[in-house]
Order: C-alpha cells, then sequence, then structure tokens
C-alpha cells in the first residue's frame, strides 16, 4: 500500500511555440507557366516541373548555387506587371513565410510594380536587370545590372544564408559570378544610382555596391526586418505562454526584458554596435504604468517601450598614412 504525499508537485509546460518568419525562403514569382505555390529544397526536383531553358529554372539554379535550403515557386503564365502584383497578393493570404523575391521578368515596368509592392511588406526584393539606366526609389529593392547574369538573385541567396543583417554585401566574392563588363564611366552612374554590378578586383569577382535601389545599405535594411519581426514573435511568445501579461511595472518589466534580449542577440549577429567594453550599445526607456493614461490602461494597451541602438555598420573605404624613412 502506498503512502499518501505530503507535498506534490505539478508541472505546467508553458513550451508552445509561436511560428517564426524563415529568412532564408525565397520565392520566385514565374510568368513563364501557371503553376500552384510550391517548395522545393532541390534543383533536381525544380527540373520536375520546370524545363532547365526556363529563366524559372536558370533563377532556382542561382538561389541553390548560394546554399539556400528552400525555396518557393509561384507562377501565372504570360502575367503582366500589374496580374504579377496580384498573384503575389493571392499568394500570401495562404503562404506568406516567406522573405525574398525574385522575378522571371525583369522589365523595367515589372521592377517599378514589384518594388512598389514590395514597400509595403516586410520583404525585400532582388532582380538583375539589363538596362543600364535603370533607376529605383525603393529601399526594399536591391537592383544590379548585369548583361547575362543573376547576379543579384545570387546575391540575395547569398546574404540570407549568413547571418541575416551582419554581412555587409560589398566586396564579396559571390560564387559563379562574373563581371558586368562595364566602363568607368558606367560605373560612376551605377554608384550614382545605388545599382550594384560586378567587378574584378584584386583578382577576384566582387560585388560592388552593396546597397539598395533607395540608397540605404542592404545590412542596415536586413538587419532592420530581423530585429522587428523576431521582437514580434519574442513578443507573442510571451503573451502565449503567459497566463497573463499584468498592466503592472512587473509586466511591463516582462516587455523590457523581450526587447533588451533580442537587442543583445542582434549585437552578437553584428547589426547592433558592441563597445570596447564588449557592451551593446543600447538603451530602453519606458513609463511607470502609474504615468500612463487612464484610457490607456482601461483598453489594456501599453505604447511607452522605447529602445535606441547604434547600428554596427560596415567599413568599406578608407586610406592608411605612412611614412618611410632612412
Amino acid at each position: 500500500m502506498g503512502f499518501k504525499k505530503d507535498f506534490n508537485v505539478n508541472i505546467t509546460r508553458l513550451t508552445t511555440a509561436v511560428a517564426q518568419r524563415g529568412f532564408g525562403k525565397i520565392l520566385i514569382l514565374s510568368g513563364e507557366q501557371d503553376h500552384a505555390y510550391e517548395e522545393y529544397t532541390d534543383i533536381s526536383d525544380v527540373a520536375v516541373d520546370f524545363l532547365e531553358t526556363t529563366d524559372t529554372y536558370a533563377i532556382a539554379s542561382a538561389l541553390f548555387s548560394q546554399k539556400v535550403e528552400t525555396i518557393a515557386i509561384v507562377g501565372e503564365l504570360a502575367a503582366v506587371p500589374s496580374e504579377l502584383v496580384a498573384k503575389l497578393n493571392e499568394t500570401i493570404i495562404t503562404n506568406n513565410d516567406w522573405f525574398g523575391l525574385t522575378c522571371t521578368d525583369n522589365s523595367d515596368a515589372a521592377i517599378l510594380a514589384l518594388s512598389t509592392w514590395i514597400d509595403t511588406q516586410e520583404k525585400v526584393y532582388a532582380v538583375t536587370s539589363q538596362n543600364k539606366a535603370i533607376t529605383n526609389a525603393s529601399n526594399q529593392t536591391m537592383i544590379a545590372y548585369h548583361p547575362t547574369e543573376y547576379i543579384m538573385e545570387k546575391s540575395l541567396a547569398y546574404m540570407l544564408v549568413q547571418e541575416i543583417g551582419g554581412t555587409d554585401l560589398d566586396g564579396k566574392a559571390i560564387s559563379g559570378i562574373t563581371s558586368s563588363l562595364i566602363s568607368a564611366t558606367e560605373y560612376a552612374t551605377f554608384k550614382t544610382n545605388h545599382i550594384n554590378v560586378a567587378v574584378e578586383k584584386f583578382g577576384n569577382v566582387v560585388i560592388d555596391g552593396g546597397d539598395m535601389a533607395g540608397g540605404e545599405k542592404i545590412d542596415v535594411i536586413l538587419g532592420e526586418f530581423w530585429i522587428k519581426i523576431r521582437m514580434e514573435e519574442d513578443l507573442a511568445q510571451l503573451k502565449l505562454n503567459s497566463p497573463k501579461i499584468p498592466y503592472t511595472n512587473a509586466g511591463v518589466a516582462l516587455l523590457v526584458d523581450v526587447a533588451s534580449n533580442r537587442l543583445k542577440l542582434a549585437a552578437r549577429q553584428n547589426i547592433v554596435a558592441i563597445d570596447d567594453a564588449g557592451i551593446p550599445e543600447f538603451t530602453i526607456t519606458y513609463l511607470p504604468v502609474e504615468e500612463v493614461p487612464a484610457t490607456d490602461r482601461a483598453n489594456r494597451k501599453y505604447d511607452y517601450v522605447r529602445w535606441e541602438a547604434r547600428l554596427a555598420g560596415a567599413l568599406r573605404t578608407g586610406t592608411i598614412y605612412g611614412t618611410l624613412t632612412v
């Protein structure tokens, strides 16, 4: 006969997880054939659905060459730019777990339509153009010039298999790219317009630029999205696994902890700067609940956590001065 326990321990597992955005997943929007949204993990699987002579296959091959784990393809035969946008809006209703966008249509009209659309999303768009005069104002669109290759699509894949936001594309030798074959005058124009190119430097063909078409650095935009999306997921996780987040200073402290922990991870990922003492350079402020307007408290709304962090940035150019003496 068993004895009655004097004390019992009951354990509740607060381990339910929220779905995380797949930063490494890239969508190919194909205008070459009708195709329902489908994900692929190997180029051989793409070959089952698309001929190797198609642009869709060529882009998929370019992405897989940079070691991405998963791509997705959705298609609409002979779609004009407005229909491409409509296809994207239809796709994200049920399949929105991708971050990078590419497309088989790289006409100026398609680039304008897709860059306008991407600016309404938490995603980025990469395209290689054959138009030497191409310009665009989107800071979520990265454009490269090359007469024959998908160098921007390859570069996007390269950036998304690194630690997000922690790598500067400028000066990187992306596997399989060749020179954009441009003149010095053309190079100067591309630099002014924030169009990326492939050039030879010290025996290596590298990406020159690393910028979004609107002028912001690609790594800055990727890092910003990583912090925003992951911090929102952290907050969702906190709410999901808490009976409730109390509207007290202790509850506010939970929100502050979420922000602080994510920014520390961003520092480890080379997005946020770290000072000489090894301390991440960010500050967080918040309003004590006693000072929050009664209306917000009644509505269970708290918009008073603020953080500021210094970007790690990147060194791209510089000069070292030396003197030789006798």
